[in-house]
């Protein structure tokens, strides 16, 4: 099956890591998450104890049996591995290869850098008083180089959206992803309800780049805020219902503050009813420039130019890797992009 799954995935074929991966304790290995369809697991990659890093291993829970749901699972593996290894950019969670040795049933086991600081929510729990506008900003850089390329997310939400070391947001988790154009990468929608956009209630409609502009801007509410979209109502069926028939959104703070004024129209503008009215990723990263010039008139905020200086914004970068993962000779980069975090700037009286 392995085989069969590998010669699926189109050219160039990702890297084959098996015989380098190993789980991490404890064993038996226990996930440290769980999907719709796959667990993650941390692990290890590296030749020596000395020179072994933590990596994170993405198992597609596949049965015993043959069945229609092992062949969902496989067709969201061979789309997940088949968009992934494509994508460059300092925005995107760096796919690293596949390995033979780990997963089940003969599945290949997909492996990626290990982000520490966990999903963006839980990097801000930690780090409440972490600016919002740089990690907006980036997802939306993350974003606008997938529609670039054509490509659809398909699944944006604040738990696809991890932090690296840098505190910088990558986008993850490919399963839903399509290839605008291309055969055999589209499916019926899936995801989560609360991030979809109304259109995707309806039979047979497929995810658009508009629709992931609407997830994008119920994405950077929860962002935002901290609380996540809907809460008020109890089940998926009360929130589209909610949706479709009066016109539901997420709540602007009751006491927003000056930035939170800036920024909601912003939001609004992304999740627009019709599909059609929703700004482009390159409107949304355009605003958010003139957004941190405005907010940076009324108080000096240097963290608010990090993620927005002229050589990041709408340029695709080589995705950032931490320095043990460079030593270790994975995917070493052509070039080191800037990092856009660790830049200083200082100010003057």
């Amino acid at each position: 099956m392995f085989f069969n799954i590998w010669n699926r995935i189109y050219e160039p074929h990702c890297s084959d890591l098996s015989g380098h991966i190993e789980f991490a304790a404890p064993q038996p290995p226990q996930p440290v998450a769980t999907g719709g369809y796959s667990d993650i697991y941390m692990g290890k990659y590296g030749q020596s104890d000395k020179s072994k890093i933590q990596v994170a291993i993405k198992v597609f829970r596949l049965s015993k049996d043959e069945s229609k749901d092992n062949s969902r699972i496989i067709k969201y593996l061979i789309r997940e591995a088949a968009v992934w290894r494509q994508l460059d950019h300092g925005n995107i969670l760096p796919f690293l290869g596949l390995v033979s040795d780990i997963g089940k049933r003969g599945a290949p086991a997909l492996i990626s850098p290990w982000c520490r600081s966990g999903t963006i929510m839980d990097y801000l729990h930690n780090q409440s008083q972490s600016p919002r506008l740089p990690l907006i900003a980036e997802i939306a850089q993350g974003l606008q180089y997938l529609h670039q390329r054509n490509i659809i997310h398909g699944d944006l939400k604040p738990s696809n959206i991890l932090i690296n070391d840098d505190g910088r947001p990558l986008l993850a988790d490919f399963g839903c992803s399509l290839i605008v154009g291309c055969q055999g990468t589209t499916t019926r929608r899936h995801g989560t309800v609360r991030y979809q956009a109304p259109e995707l209630f309806e039979e047979d409609i497929k995810f658009t780049k508009a629709s992931d502009v609407y997830a994008y801007g119920v994405t950077c509410s929860a962002v935002w805020t901290g609380v996540e979209p809907f809460v008020e109502f109890p089940t998926d069926a009360t929130i589209i219902l909610q949706v479709l028939l009066k016109n539901a959104r997420p709540r602007r703070p009751s006491h927003a503050s000056e930035e939170t004024e800036l920024v909601w129209p912003l939001f609004e503008a992304c999740w627009a009813g019709e599909a059609e009215k929703r700004l482009h990723m390159e409107e949304v990263a355009d605003e958010l420039v003139k957004l941190t010039e405005k907010i940076s008139e009324s108080r000096y905020c240097p963290s608010l130019y990090l993620a927005l200086s002229p050589s990041q914004n709408l340029t695709p970068s080589t995705p950032y890797l931490p320095a043990s993962f460079r030593s270790a000779g994975i995917r070493p980069p052509p070039y080191e992009a800037s990092d856009p975090f660790s830049s200083t700037i200082v100010a003057t009286n």
